[in-house]
């Protein structure tokens, strides 16, 4: 017997949804999920459904599984899938998931930042959900992560002079957290922008020497020092960026490995790389599997521990290295 078509497939749903029976169309459709491409209409209506009565996290996780299987490096499928990202970002803050939706917002502006495109930032701001992803944020090291990403923007944007002064003013205010103040210094001399990591610093030494005065402890500052670090994954861009701030930090080296998209790697070629290096750092949300598998593997073989970054920035790989050196 022959397997239905896609049409006849739903066509039991598309009749309950005519019919009126909102939750018997939610159901029929919701069961051959999978046979649902992402920009068929089938999933709109299902979204659209689940939105209406209120069950935004399982229509956020809908999402998500359909995301999964969109490729991050293809600018063409990122910019036609860019707005189901951003309608599961607003879905989990719907849904009161406010840490859920911080993050899926960080991955929003990963995605973003992969493409030195000014239509997709200046579509952003027109959209007003990179707004919402800072509001989302729950500390300033989470603002500290979004705004590194938005300071990957185009220049013409006018973005990134904008998140130099307010990662500064991070600084500024948090100079009573020496970590948090030099994750904003490091930051801003691996933007070019050493006037401000400077000023940073003078606030940072100024509030350490008056904890000091009243015989307050100061925590080390460098976890990265003297280490041989591999990066695996991002895009060109980010990974400058990152090595910058690791080797300002006191790094010995930082090398890159990118992800299939750029350059296809033998194993051999990994292993070559990750001989000598100390700890290697994958950013899981912007590297192929098989790259992924490839570091892994090459790693085992040498006893070199592979650590996965929270997010793909800066922030995210030094709290990756400080928490393997607290282990």
């Amino acid at each position: 017997m022959d397997e239905p078509g896609y049409e006849s497939l739903f066509s039991l749903a598309w009749k309950r949804f005519e019919d009126g029976d909102f939750p018997g169309a939610i159901q029929e459709f919701a069961q051959s999920v999978g046979n649902l491409a992402i920009q068929s209409a089938e999933f709109r209506v299902l979204i659209e459904l689940l939105n209406d009565r209120g069950d935004f996290a399982e229509a956020a996780e809908f999402i998500r599984q359909k995301l999964e299987s969109v490729p991050t490096g293809d600018f063409a499928v990122v910019s036609e899938s860019l707005s189901w990202r951003v309608e599961r970002f607003r879905m989990l803050g719907r849904a009161n998931s406010r840490v859920l939706a911080f993050h899926a917002g960080l991955e929003l502006l990963e995605d973003v930042a992969a493409f030195e495109n000014a239509d997709l930032w200046n579509n952003a701001l027109v959209g007003g959900w990179i707004d919402d992803v800072e509001a989302m944020a729950v500390s300033p090291h989470d603002l500290l992560c979004a705004l590194e990403f938005q300071a990957l923007a185009p220049a013409s944007t006018g973005i990134p002079a904008k998140m130099v002064q307010r990662v500064e003013e991070i600084g500024h205010s948090n100079a009573t957290d020496p970590m948090l103040a030099r994750e904003v210094e490091v930051l801003l001399h691996a933007l070019g922008e050493t006037s401000a990591a400077y000023r940073v610093e003078r606030s940072k030494r100024a509030a350490r020497d008056a904890r000091l005065q009243v015989g307050t402890a100061v925590r080390g500052e460098r976890p990265v020092q003297g280490l041989s670090i591999v990066v695996a994954g991002g895009h060109p861009a980010l990974r400058a960026l990152i090595a910058r701030s690791l080797k300002k930090e006191g790094a010995k080296s930082v090398t890159g490995i990118p992800s299939a998209k750029e350059a296809s790697r033998v194993g051999r070629d990994v292993q070559a790389i990750l001989a000598g290096a100390d700890v290697a750092i994958v950013l899981v949300r912007q590297i192929a599997h098989s790259t992924s598998d490839q570091v892994r593997t090459a790693a085992a073989k040498l006893g070199i521990p592979v650590l996965a970054a929270e997010s793909s920035g800066t922030a995210g790989v030094r709290r990756a290295i400080e928490r393997w050196k607290s282990t």
